[in-house]
């Protein structure tokens, strides 16, 4: 006979995975998830959207229609290179109709250095 596990281990389960995705930014092993696949008949979608907001987390994580949590591939930021192009070409153009005059507008590059994930 089958036991309901507590709540707190499954909570527990839960925001070690999330902690997990967020820090290495990708999708935890198949064998990590099989500990919240296991308590996915105890798991409803109220306690998910809770237990997310408590994580912090607001993309990435999906709730199947059986209860299963799917963790997102985690999206590639764009390389250097190519935002440094972008850069270059956009402040060449946005900044040249502004040459000697008083509004001559700050441009920062900040590349992919900052703490917020792209998603």
């Amino acid at each position: 006979m089958d036991h309901p596990p507590a709540v707190s281990d499954v909570k527990k389960a839960f925001k070690r995975l999330c902690r997990t995705y967020m820090r290495l930014q990708r999708p935890p092993p198949a064998k990590e998830m099989k500990t919240i696949w296991k308590f996915k008949k105890h798991v409803d979608f109220e306690d998910f959207v809770l237990w997310k907001e408590q994580v912090g987390i607001k993309r990435g994580v999906m709730f199947d229609e059986d209860g299963t949590i799917i963790f997102e591939e985690w999206p590639v930021r764009p390389h250097d290179q190519i935002i440094d192009e972008f850069n270059s070409q956009f402040v060449t153009q946005f900044k040249s109709i502004y040459t000697n005059t008083p509004h001559y507008p700050l441009w920062v590059n900040d590349g992919t250095t900052g703490s917020s994930p792209s998603f």
